[in-house]
């Protein structure tokens, strides 16, 4: 690296004599009276308009159809995508599937079963038997995100009631939950489930991949097991689950064709009612595009169409009950198309999230209508629980301390190394021209040249001690804005800097008064979900979340919509009121703006004159390492370990870079 320009190295003495100024009149600067909705909404509300006029679009594609031909080449294509998005399944290996206990239950039975869905990653799994004849129907329970999986109070109920009925049941531990840890506990602390799926789904972004990916692959393997069974009638399985499980049922029913009933409760809506709301939820239940290709949550009925299902929710759930009518009344369309309108149907319950005992009821109803030809009424008898720990299937309560377990950061790991290595060692060897471009594909970032030039509106000026601070913001046509202070010393004399802090100007503001008394022309700006505009559900475990996943569901990322709000910046500031024409930028770029200003840099370096980087994260090979990485979601883009690393960028930045790693 090269050495830091003096710059950015100024006496700390300068530092304290300059904090008295007028730091606290400079901030908020987008106030009520700029802004249209809260500042911390407004990168929200931005990409969702553009999911609205995505979805609008999506419906204009299924008003087409008319012939179930056409329909069938519908089905095929989001069924590629959706595997293609998830980074496709992995190897089907042995399962090495062991029964290892039996509870005798009076008027059903369980098994303990452990199999691998991959090689050394195992799944633990409770077999709910019925004590009619066999063979029996199966149906496969995902579970919601209860972080005792199997062992919750209404997995067990949906078990126990099919069991019943003469239904098998087979409920498997997710990832994260259960058994099935993926961090082990600390000092008898767990992580919750939402929390390991979201460190896990970080990795898998960057791996072109998905948490849905692994999740799927564990039920699908599942499948594997029931149908290999003697006692089991592989023609007739189905699927059901609550919550994350309605989510998984959504997945398993649209893509895999073995799954002939199922049942998904208390989490099908349409994107158009979630976004309004409570807005994108865990890692697996965004797919990298989806919305941007047009495939929404009705898709994961349609795919299936017309295999008979049945859609459960509940009148005050926070997935929107109103959604799932909506997607309810499309599917029963295409059904009706495809000539079985009567095997789509929907069951609401009073109450809130949460599968009730009218849905278990009737999910079994149908269960036995289209398995057993049966469909007289099914009525849920009083049953208790078992203790979770009489249904653990490993001695401890835990998969990872089993030999050689691996984890799903195990395999992420060496996807990374025995996968992409040699793709990310060609992009080496390519020409900057030819490696500028693949960085440029995958990234989504686009070309200066074709990005809205950003206007600058002044707020106010402040004069003190002869340095002039301009508050105001940048803006492009049809977006939102961009705080920024602008500091105009009486005699400037060196290079301007652009100023970015991840935190934000007001943070910034202590760097950019020592820039400035230097001789530096300094702009301050706070980039896309930064500062004033950070989203409401940041935290500093996961970052900005909620608009990753937004960004996420479009194609895009944060890192995107933030490298191009620097190229704008760059292109926007030259000849303007504030940097003279021809002055190249110095770009300081701290925490979360320090890898979108990577990008910018190593994309178009011409518009820069140099960049230093402060608190950046140094390779997302090196984020792979990390079971619990800080703020995970600023700094990934979707499949870039397919081809480029960190590292790679500052190749092509060459001497115009200085970088000082976290």
């Amino acid at each position: 690296m090269n050495t830091p320009k003096p710059f950015a190295c100024l006496a700390l003495a300068s530092a304290l004599a300059l904090q008295g100024w007028a730091k606290e009149n400079l901030f908020p600067i987008l106030t009520e009276d700029i802004m249209e909705v809260p500042a911390n909404r407004v990168v929200y509300e931005h990409l969702a308009k553009q999911a609205y006029d995505a979805l609008d679009r999506r419906e204009e594609r299924l008003g087409e159809i008319s012939t179930p031909a056409q329909f069938k080449e519908y089905q095929e294509d989001l069924k590629k995508f959706f595997v293609s998005r998830i980074g496709g399944f992995p190897e089907r290996t042995p399962l090495h599937a062991k029964v290892v206990g039996k509870i005798e239950g009076g008027d059903h039975r369980v098994e303990k079963v452990i199999y691998e869905s991959q090689p050394q990653h195992h799944v633990t799994a409770t077999l709910y038997l019925p004590k009619t004849k066999p063979p029996y129907p199966a149906v496969l329970i995902a579970c919601g995100h209860s972080k005792t999986g199997k062992g919750a109070d209404y997995n067990q109920f949906i078990g126990i009631t099919l069991a019943r009925n003469g239904i098998a049941a087979f409920c498997y531990d997710p990832i994260g939950q259960g058994e099935r840890s993926q961090i082990l506990p600390t000092e008898g602390h767990k992580l919750s489930s939402v929390a390991e799926h979201f460190l896990i789904g970080s990795g898998s972004v960057l791996l072109g991949t998905n948490t849905a990916r692994y999740r799927i692959w564990d039920g699908m393997r599942g499948i594997d097991y029931l149908t290999s069974r003697k006692d089991i009638d592989g023609s007739k399985i189905g699927c059901t689950g609550c919550s994350g499980g309605g989510t998984l049922t959504s997945y398993i029913m649209a893509l895999d064709e073995r799954v002939g009933f199922a049942a998904p409760a208390c989490y099908l809506t349409t994107f158009r009612q979630l976004i309004g709301t409570i807005g994108p939820q865990d890692s697996e239940q965004n797919i990298f595009g989806q919305i941007a290709y047009g495939m929404d949550q009705t898709d994961y009925v349609l795919m299936r169409a017309p295999r008979p299902t049945l859609i459960c929710c509940s009148a005050g759930d926070y997935f929107d009950v109103q959604g799932t009518w909506d997607n309810f009344r499309q599917s029963k369309k295409y059904y009706s198309l495809l000539g079985e309108p009567l095997a789509v149907d929907l069951v609401e319950d009073k109450g809130k999230h949460g599968i009730t005992k009218l849905q278990r009821e009737t999910l079994t109803r149908l269960a036995r209508r289209w398995f057993l030809g049966d469909d007289s009424a099914v009525k849920e008898k009083p049953m208790k629980p078992r203790p979770v720990e009489d249904l653990w299937c490993t001695q401890k309560g835990e998969v990872l301390h089993l030999v050689d377990e691996r984890t799903v950061f195990d395999l992420n790991r060496a996807l990374a190394k025995n996968i992409f290595s040699e793709e990310r060692k060609k992009f080496a060897g390519l020409s900057p021209e030819a490696a500028r471009k693949t960085v440029r594909e995958v990234s989504t970032i686009r070309l200066s040249a074709n990005l809205p030039k950003l206007e600058h509106h002044v707020v106010e000026t402040v004069q003190e001690n002869g340095l002039q601070m301009i508050r105001g913001f940048f803006r492009s046509k049809d977006s939102y804005p961009l705080a920024s202070v602008a500091y105009l010393p009486a005699n400037p004399r060196k290079h301007p800097v652009l100023l970015l802090h991840g935190t934000g100007v007001k943070q910034g503001h202590e760097k950019a008064l020592e820039l400035s008394k230097a001789g530096h022309t300094v702009v301050s700006v706070e980039i896309s979900c930064t500062g004033e505009t950070r989203g409401s559900k940041f935290s500093e475990q996961f970052g900005s979340w909620k608009t990753f996943y937004m960004s996420y569901l479009l194609g895009r990322s944060l890192v995107a919509l933030r490298s191009e709000d620097i190229l704008k910046l760059a292109v926007s500031l030259e000849g303007g009121e504030i940097i003279p024409k021809g002055s190249k930028l110095k770009v300081l770029a701290i925490n979360d703006a320090a890898v979108p200003a990577l990008h910018a840099m190593a994309l178009e370096p011409g518009l820069f004159a140099q960049l230093e980087l402060y608190n950046s994260r140094s390779s997302w090979i090196e984020m792979l390492k990390e079971s619990q990485p800080k703020r995970c979601f600023e700094d990934i883009v979707h499949g870039a370990l397919q081809a480029y690393d960190l590292p790679d960028l500052e190749r092509l930045c060459g001497k115009k870079l200085f970088s000082e790693k976290k």
